[in-house]
């Protein structure tokens, strides 16, 4: 039997790009994303991490109004060099009638991240970066250790926060959507 072995992707000067993650082998879990074409592979998340998503995701569904839907852990194309896997979006359900590398910004209502302990800089600071440079109007951060939520809108280039939803807190959102947000359902136990 004879074995292939894919070439490894080059990176140009700008780095790797979306096309040569299609090379990579990465453990099943693991999570491949790029940023300005460095190539980012984050672990399986942690059991809080999991329930956080979950809590989360399980509440929007029974929240969202219709035609705006809320997808786990899908890809969002924001350029060659720029990939991203958060943790949950909201679209417009119309989003599903493209076909493109992943949703891009202009279908993202709200991007999600929840903060895993190999991810907190990346969570708050790269990615919070590079999702406002791309557009998107809503972030929010979980953060399962002190179970809060941060809510970040986007106001020119930059986020600013908006509000730090914090345990025993409940927070109403208006935009993108009307949500009740209570941190003591989303990180229960």
């Amino acid at each position: 039997m004879t074995v292939m072995q894919l070439p490894l992707p080059t990176a140009t000067d700008e780095g790797l790009t979306f096309e040569d993650l299609l090379y990579l082998e990465t453990p099943d879990g693991y999570r491949t994303e790029l940023l300005e074409g460095r190539l980012v592979v984050s672990p399986p998340p942690f059991i809080p991490h999991v329930f956080a998503v979950a809590n989360l995701r399980d509440h929007l569904i029974r929240s969202l109004p219709e035609q705006i839907r809320m997808i786990e852990a899908p890809g969002v194309y924001i350029t060659e060099h720029n990939y991203f896997i958060p943790d949950l979006v909201v679209v417009h359900e119309t989003a599903q009638e493209r076909y493109v590398k992943g949703f891009v910004p202009s279908d993202v209502l709200l991007a999600v991240e929840v903060v895993s302990p190999s991810s907190s800089s990346y969570d708050h600071v790269l990615k919070r970066h590079a999702y406002a440079k791309a557009g998107i109007a809503h972030y929010w951060i979980l953060d399962p250790k002190p179970k809060t939520v941060r809510i970040l809108k986007l106001e020119d280039e930059s986020y600013v926060d908006c509000e730090l939803v914090s345990h025993g807190q409940v927070w109403m959102s208006e935009e993108p959507f009307g949500v009740m947000i209570d941190p003591a359902q989303i990180f229960k136990g």
